[in-house]
């Protein structure tokens, strides 16, 4: 998963604080920070909602594909 929460103090995008960020593994090594949670179930559940829609796009790929 190209995704990971990590404990971090952060801004979000309102100026409000949280203290968990969404960190995005990029391929040639790093990261990059994708979002800003109050709480840990937050962050995981922008993970999890990210990791569904990203299967949902390849799978309209994948159909798309298969037509041509």
């Amino acid at each position: 998963m190209p995704w990971k929460v990590m404990k971090r103090d952060c801004k979000q995008a309102d100026d409000t604080s949280g203290s968990y960020v969404v960190l995005k593994m990029k391929d040639a090594g790093g990261t990059e920070q994708v979002s800003c949670h109050t709480s840990k179930e937050k962050a995981k559940g922008s993970v999890s909602a990210r990791y569904a829609n990203e299967n949902v796009i390849r799978e309209w790929v994948r159909l798309i594909l298969s037509e041509v």
